[in-house]
């Protein structure tokens, strides 16, 4: 997850949709960033690991600043890369058979695509997979931009709210022909009827799909500091960007540098 306060956006980074091609782009305009604290450990606020914070996640941790500062998450553009859905299981599935050995490796790596799709559509899948679908992932985005026309959906969201990330993603700008799945004729039709509510997302992504709320300038000293005190609700091992000298501060030297006192860092 990337915040700007200054720009008034919010990036929720997608699993298996080259999301880290944006991230990287997006890093230096944003002041809140979600770190390595919790990327694999449970969050005090939500229970779960902030590396793929989903819309509603982000909601919660953030909402005490939200009633600080008078804002609402419609104040915010919130986006994201969403992925054709069927070549998402594709993808993980190539995940799984090319990793290290390991004990995910052992117990998922020898698996045929038809079995991994079995796995795909059962309750309890690994990582509750399938339980994070792209719908439940993204909420209440306002934007999301296609992985495989990801040049055309950058240059709609600029046309449409005057953000410009046109830049980004240069990997993933070229369009790319989603392939077919070589499953079992059952089990290929299981999967198109698990994944309708993504294909019906995915038809809409774009454009906007919620409008932008206007509000007033973030005083971005104070919230940072806000946020710095926050300790049970913000991730404070979060790397927060002073633009203003180009560089990268972590921890207790961020407060210290920012307000001139310590604070207590997670």
């Amino acid at each position: 997850m990337l915040m700007s306060l200054s720009e008034k956006f919010v990036f929720l980074g997608n699993r298996k949709a080259a999301s880290t091609s944006l991230q990287d782009f997006l890093t230096k305009r944003c002041e809140v960033i979600s770190s390595t604290s919790w990327k694999f450990g449970p969050h005090p606020v939500t229970g779960n690991p902030t590396k793929h914070m989903t819309y509603e996640e982000w909601t919660q941790i953030f909402a005490a600043f939200f009633r600080k500062f008078s804002l609402v998450p419609d104040n915010f553009l919130v986006f994201g890369v969403i992925r054709d859905p069927a070549e998402r299981v594709r993808s993980f599935y190539s995940f799984i058979s090319d990793i290290p050995d390991t004990n995910m490796k052992r117990k998922y790596g020898e698996l045929t695509l038809d079995q991994f799709v079995e796995l795909y559509l059962t309750d309890g899948f690994m990582y509750n997979y399938r339980k994070l679908s792209q719908v439940e992932f993204f909420g209440q985005s306002n934007f999301l931009i296609r992985m495989e026309q990801a040049s055309e959906d950058l240059d709609a969201l600029y046309e449409e709210t005057g953000y410009d990330f046109r830049g980004a993603m240069q990997k993933a700008r070229n369009p790319s022909r989603p392939r077919e799945l070589s499953l079992s004729p059952e089990l290929k039709k299981a999967l198109a009827d698990a994944l309708k509510p993504e294909y019906d997302l995915y038809e809409k992504a774009g454009r906007m799909l919620t409008p932008i709320e206007p509000s007033d300038a973030v005083d971005i000293s104070a919230a940072i500091k806000f946020m710095a005190l926050k300790t049970n609700q913000y991730d404070m091992a979060a790397t927060l960007f002073s633009r203003a000298k180009d560089s990268i501060w972590t921890g207790t030297s961020t407060v210290d540098k920012l307000f001139g006192h310590p604070a207590i860092i997670p």
